[in-house]
């Protein structure tokens, strides 16, 4: 399944990195992108930053990727 959400700033993950906040081994997802107001990051690397607001394009199961959404909302 494919998803787009937005990190909140009372997120979780708010100011975190991608790989700091090992998304893909806890959460069992991953960031394909991440666009934001200055343009898109593609396939974004680990030491990439969460930032409130940003937009990411995620992709994994269904019930990943609803449990991800609760820890960046």
């Amino acid at each position: 399944r494919f998803r787009t959400m937005t990190i909140k700033p009372t997120g979780e993950l708010t100011g975190g990195t991608i790989g700091g906040s090992n998304v893909r081994g806890a959460y069992d997802v991953a960031v394909l992108a991440i666009q934001r107001p200055d343009g898109r990051l593609v396939a974004p690397r680990g030491g990439t930053e969460l930032r409130a607001g940003d937009e990411l394009f995620v992709v994994g199961k269904r019930a990943a990727l609803d449990a991800f959404e609760e820890v960046i909302a």
